[in-house]
């Protein structure tokens, strides 16, 4: 059996024209459970409690420029039959900062920072993003950075799950953090009824969590898993290219046409880690 029970409150305040602020809190729990018909017995052996809070405060100014400022906290609570030692619980919050700035009709640049903690491991990550947009006529042009993080989940850190006797699933305790690097770049062109665009990106990132391939005991050779671990370097690059048109057929009738052309390279060293 599997129940869901969510719910939340929004409330937002306009302080004059250019203010603004919102607040809002989510409730979300997910359960499952075995029923046992001949009994009539209902057991319980998974239960995920969270609650979400939010403050979000905007500014907007005269030039059109827009500043936001905000903040989240989430107290997790997740019970598994997946887990061997019990429920575990775990507090995460963030506060950022964004600044949309335009210098004139052909240029805008959005900066942000963001900082993270979570209880579970005790992390505290900065993270940041610029990105600058230029555009003159029918040409518009995008590049930028972006810094990311992820902190390992409560299932990657503490599972320990038997997958229908084919292979056990297990956490790692000494998982670190997910960082990544992305760089991107992109050029925009319509000319009437055509449409090109043409982009590329390309990411760093450390300590990125796979899953390594199947692992033997040493104590036993018929007891198999596969653990959680982090990647050393992983490096990916892609390109993309798209050109569409649309045609009026008449009477309200449109015609369209789309090609596009993605590629990707993606580079793992210093691991043992399942392809896909």
């Amino acid at each position: 059996r599997y129940r869901d029970f969510s719910g939340g409150i929004k409330g937002e305040w306009r302080l004059g024209d250019r203010d603004n602020v919102e607040v809002s809190y989510c409730f979300d729990q997910y359960d499952k459970s075995d029923y046992q018909a001949l009994r009539d017995i209902d057991v319980r052996d998974y239960r995920n409690v969270q609650h979400t809070t939010r403050l979000l405060y905007t500014h907007r100014f005269a030039e059109a420029d827009m500043l936001t400022v905000g903040g989240d906290y989430m107290r997790d609570y997740l019970d598994s039959y997946q887990f061997s030692d019990g429920p575990k619980r775990q507090h995460s919050g963030d506060v950022f900062a964004q600044y949309d700035h335009n210098f004139n009709q052909h240029w805008e640049v959005v900066a942000a920072g963001r900082l993270d903690y979570f209880s579970d491991t005790d992390n505290l990550q900065f993270t940041s993003k610029l990105g600058v947009r230029y555009r003159h006529g029918d040409l518009t042009i995008r590049t930028g950075y972006a810094g990311g993080f992820r902190d390992p989940s409560l299932k990657e850190r503490y599972m320990r799950y038997d997958m229908s006797g084919i292979f056990w699933i297990h956490g790692n305790k000494d998982l670190a953090a997910e960082n990544s690097h992305t760089f991107n770049a992109s050029a925009e062109y319509t000319a009437g009824r055509y449409n090109f665009v043409v982009s590329a990106n390309h990411s760093i990132v450390r300590n990125k969590i796979s899953t390594s391939t199947p692992l033997t005991a040493a104590d036993d050779a018929a007891y198999h898993y596969v653990q959680y671990i982090n990647l050393e370097n992983l490096r990916v690059f892609g390109v993309e290219a798209t050109a569409q048109a649309k045609w009026v057929m008449g009477q309200g009738s449109l015609l369209g046409a789309r090609l596009s052309y993605c590629y990707t390279h993606e580079e793992v060293k210093g691991s043992d880690v399942n392809q896909y």
